[in-house]
């Protein structure tokens, strides 16, 4: 319901910030994203998708429902 209309705003809002740093969407399972950039823009692009999934969701709801991301080299659970 809501948390995949909020994860598909989030993919609009955040296919319009590719032009500040580049990185690139790879895969979506369920409630997860896994973006791929340089290792040197890594903090600026998890800071990038944690505003991003905070705003989409503020278009749905008043709350503000935190966003949590992590660097990594590979991907994990």
């Amino acid at each position: 319901g809501t948390g995949a209309s909020i994860s598909k705003r989030a993919g609009v809002l955040l296919r319009k910030r590719t032009n500040e740093v580049p990185f690139e969407l790879i895969l979506l399972v369920h409630d997860e994203w896994v973006l791929l950039c340089k290792e040197e823009h890594a903090l600026q692009v998890k800071k990038i998708l944690q505003q991003t999934m905070v705003e989409a969701a503020k278009e749905f709801c008043e709350l503000e429902i935190p966003a949590e991301a992590v660097v990594s080299k590979f991907w994990k659970k």
